[in-house]
């Protein structure tokens, strides 16, 4: 939330992170952050991303790519927090 500019919003997808926050509440209304919660999403919610990513508005962080023979190993960093964006399996 430090790095959202005056008026910015944060959107939260899941509670990936832990399901008990430690921010300072002071912050948000000091600088009117909005913060948002999704819990969902609908076929052209994810339609229009992939539109903003082939145009090239919207880039993916893919932070590792395994090969399928690797799968587990993608999925032990994925729980133990050790990637920052995406974890790509390819066949």
């Amino acid at each position: 939330m430090r790095c959202l500019k005056l008026g910015g919003r944060l959107l939260t997808c899941g509670a990936t992170a832990g399901y008990a926050p430690t921010e300072d509440l002071r912050f948000i209304w000091t600088f009117e952050l909005q913060i948002l919660g999704s819990n969902g999403w609908e076929r052209d919610d994810i339609i229009k991303l992939f539109d903003l990513v082939e145009a090239g508005k919207l880039q993916v962080l893919i932070d590792k790519t395994y090969p399928l023979e690797q799968g587990g190993e993608a999925v032990r960093i994925i729980e133990d927090r050790a990637v920052f964006g995406k974890v790509v399996v390819t066949p």
